[in-house]
């Protein structure tokens, strides 16, 4: 089995990441300790000037806790498949306490992220055609308007597609559609 997850909208409540956030409890589910931090945008190969110096980022330490405890399950993969690509194990993982660091990256040129279809529905197509799993969730916000990213994971025999709010993140309520997709108790 199989977890593809974004960070921004996905662990990363994105309504404004040049701005701290505010921690949102009530909407996500998540009534644990949310922390706010920053990465210096030099990390990054591009994001608007308008931005400034930082990118900020707004997380549920118990939602990581519950991610680290799914990474942990013997038949689960979890891969990166996010914007952050290299960044994801090397910058968000260690300002998070995502466990992530020696997770599987999908990865493409910043070139490629730029032109369209939508990179990431194309190499999640081919990592599943190349290593194929019974069941794979694909957790991205940017699902929403990618619908044939959408149909096409639907439609794959043990795919499961969870779109999160990218103002809230991934909700208490869509983990749990994730863990019972996976059949996994964490």
């Amino acid at each position: 089995m199989r977890a593809y997850f974004d960070i921004d909208g996905v662990f990363n409540a994105f309504l404004a990441p040049q701005l701290p956030q505010s921690p949102q409890h009530e909407a996500t589910g998540w009534l644990g300790e949310w922390k706010n931090s920053y990465v210096p945008v030099h990390h990054f190969e591009f994001l608007p000037e308008s931005w400034g110096d930082k990118f900020h980022l707004c997380w549920s330490t118990e939602l990581i806790e519950e991610l680290n405890a799914l990474s942990e399950a013997p038949s689960v993969e979890v891969v990166w498949a996010t914007t952050w690509r290299k960044l994801a194990p090397t910058v968000f993982s260690p300002t998070t306490g995502v466990k992530g660091e020696s997770w599987r990256v999908l990865h493409a040129p910043w070139e490629r992220i730029e032109r369209s279809p939508w990179w990431k529905h194309e190499l999640v197509m081919e990592d599943i055609a190349t290593n194929p799993v019974e069941k794979f969730v694909w957790v991205d916000d940017d699902l929403a308007i990618n619908p044939e990213a959408v149909e096409w994971a639907s439609s794959i025999p043990g795919g499961k597609v969870i779109i999160p709010s990218p103002y809230t993140g991934l909700t208490r309520e869509q983990w749990e559609e994730i863990t019972d997709h996976l059949s996994i108790k964490v």
